[in-house]
């Protein structure tokens, strides 16, 4: 079994299992490249949205995919309060899962994208169709933008850099980015902070460098905060 087939069964098994709905198989198709991109080269889908490589992931020895950060990005809220969008909070570890943000996107989705913001803005970027699928634009987890920031924001210089090359907004580490996940006591502890788990009303926003609000009204979803996308796609066998 090739690792696109492999991916696609990974897939298909593991989307909404917090959804009432489900996608059919055909769209869960995935965005396929041949270019052997390096971090930081500039990039451009078909619809003109422009970017820079953020990661090269590599299977076995072998180039297995790329993650792709928007050039541009927006001031938005979050979502809807009082609405819970993604419900399986069985176990941390379901978040650094690599598909987790596309999870929480399809549910935004399912639920009516324009109840959320942020969402809403990444899914845009994905042409006239604008459906959620395993190569589209879409939110960032909170690991996905460690990985991309680096340890304490060390990557913001090459990053920056490239984003200048294709006329994109730098990253400022003062500026709090939304994530895609919802309050979830086991990924983060405040100190002295209760232990007022409220995934309904709040989400998690971090900074380049690593930092966030301990005052958690600051992670209501009503709130502005900014907004990058990200897009993954996978090299052919």
């Amino acid at each position: 079994m090739n690792r696109v087939v492999c991916f696609l069964f990974l897939f298909s098994a593991l989307l909404f299992t917090a959804c009432d709905s489900e996608f059919d198989s055909e769209d869960l198709f995935l965005d396929e490249t041949t270019k052997e991109y390096k971090l930081y080269d500039p990039f451009e889908d078909e619809y003109g949205n422009k970017g820079v490589v953020a990661c090269v992931a590599r299977l076995w020895g072998e180039l297995a995919y790329i993650i792709v950060l928007s050039a541009d990005e927006a001031y938005l809220e979050w979502g809807q309060m009082n609405e819970i969008v993604y419900k399986d909070t069985v176990s941390g570890s379901i978040i650094k899962q690599p598909d987790y943000s596309l999870r929480v996107q399809q549910c935004a989705y399912m639920m009516g994208i324009d109840h959320y913001p942020a969402q809403a803005w990444c899914l845009r970027k994905n042409g006239p169709s604008a459906i959620p699928y395993s190569g589209s634009w879409h939110l960032p987890s909170v690991d996905e933008l460690e990985l991309i920031f680096g340890d304490n924001g060390s990557r913001l210089p090459y990053l920056n850099n490239a984003l200048k090359k294709v006329n994109g907004t730098s990253v400022d580490k003062n500026k709090l980015y939304w994530t895609c996940v919802e309050d979830f006591e086991r990924l983060i502890t405040m100190p002295n902070q209760p232990n007022d788990y409220d995934p309904a009303n709040r989400a998690f926003m971090t900074s380049p460098d690593g930092h966030t609000y301990s005052n958690k009204d600051h992670w209501l979803k009503k709130n502005s905060n900014h907004v990058r996308a990200i897009k993954y796609i996978y090299y052919k066998d």
